[in-house]
């Protein structure tokens, strides 16, 4: 340490010396050697500074930046992932429910129909049955006016043979008559 003390103050008073001196010490050869220590001393002491001090925190805070950056990408990442399945689990929700709604409909359609074709078994046959009774009004009407005609008829025919002729036909005969045109007639209508 005494080295450097009788360094210090041997290169600071040439250094004066030439100060005193006139023109610019700089360019003066005898002043170098001094400029070159303090340059030197200068140099080593900022370099010092800042590799053993200024450089490790800048390079401790780059990897913390780095770290925290790469943190957060993971993160964003991560929540990509989790959004993208969610996303897939909203689409396989949304075509099971298609598909569901799809079958609800198919099988309220086949039970629409099934409900349809039995009411439409149930309506025919009761029109059928409708028709066949109506057929068998419709027959037994026809039978009776068949036989009322005929006696109509007859009732008719004897009294316009009376009216006509002035003379009482025989209930028989005119019977008869009657039921002779009247089959013929039926056969012409079948």
């Amino acid at each position: 340490m005494d080295k450097f003390l009788v360094l210090f103050i041997t290169f600071s008073s040439s250094a004066a010396l030439a100060a005193e001196k006139a023109g610019m010490p700089q360019l003066n050869p005898e002043s170098w050697i001094p400029q070159i220590f303090w340059l030197a001393l200068t140099f080593s002491v900022l370099y010092l500074v800042i590799a053993k001090i200024a450089l490790p925190r800048l390079s401790e805070s780059i990897e913390q930046r780095d770290d925290h950056i790469s943190d957060h990408i993971d993160e964003a990442k991560n929540l990509k992932n989790q959004a993208e399945k969610k996303y897939q689990e909203y689409l396989s929700l949304i075509e099971n429910a298609k598909k569901e709604a799809k079958d609800l409909i198919n099988e309220n359609k086949k039970k629409l129909q099934e409900e349809f074709e039995n009411k439409k078994k149930e309506l025919n046959t009761k029109l059928e049955v409708k028709l066949e009774e109506v057929d068998k009004e419709i027959q037994s009407f026809k039978k009776e006016a068949i036989q009322n005609i005929g006696s109509i008829s007859s009732e008719v025919a004897r009294e316009l043979v009376q009216k006509i002729s002035k003379i009482e036909a025989n209930k028989a005969s005119v019977n008869a008559i009657v039921e002779e045109v009247s089959k013929n007639y039926l056969k012409e209508l079948n």
